[in-house]
C-alpha cells in the first residue's frame, strides 16, 4: 500500500516545498481551479500559488489532496475570507461562553461549491 506523502512544518522550505508545489501545479494543469484561469510562474494577479483547502492554522495538512493550484488574486481573496470568518468565530465563541450557548455545527458553504469550506449560514 503507497504511503500518502504529507509534509509537516519542518519539511516545507527549500526544495521539498518547491518540488510539491510544482507537483500540485502540474496536476491542475496550470489553471486556477477557482476561476479556471491560466497561471504562470512570476509575480503580479495571475502568478501561480499553491492553496492549502483547509487551512494549516484549522489543522489542514500539506498533502495533494488538501492543496491546489489557484492565481495569486483568488488565493488573496480566499485568505481575507478564511481571516474574516475565523474572526468571527472566535467572537461568536466568546459570546457563547459568555451566555453558556452550544456552538452549532458548521455546514457546508451554500454559496457556491468552489469554496469548498465549512462555516456557519450566517456568514
Amino acid at each position: 500500500m503507497a504511503r500518502k506523502r504529507t509534509l509537516d512544518s519542518d519539511a516545507i522550505n527549500g526544495a521539498a516545498w518547491q518540488e510539491f508545489r510544482l507537483t500540485i501545479l502540474d496536476r491542475d494543469g496550470w489553471t486556477c481551479q477557482i476561476c479556471r484561469s491560466p497561471l504562470h510562474r512570476g509575480h503580479g494577479p495571475q502568478s501561480a500559488t499553491v492553496d492549502h483547502i483547509t487551512p494549516r492554522s484549522e489543522g489542514g495538512w500539506t498533502s495533494p489532496e488538501n492543496c491546489r493550484a489557484l492565481c495569486a488574486r483568488c488565493n488573496g481573496i480566499k485568505s481575507r475570507a478564511e481571516a474574516a470568518n475565523s474572526a468571527l468565530r472566535k467572537r461568536e465563541e466568546a459570546g457563547r461562553e459568555a451566555t453558556g450557548e452550544e456552538t452549532p455545527e458548521p455546514e457546508p458553504c451554500p454559496h457556491h461549491d468552489a469554496c469548498r469550506e465549512w462555516h456557519s449560514r450566517d456568514w
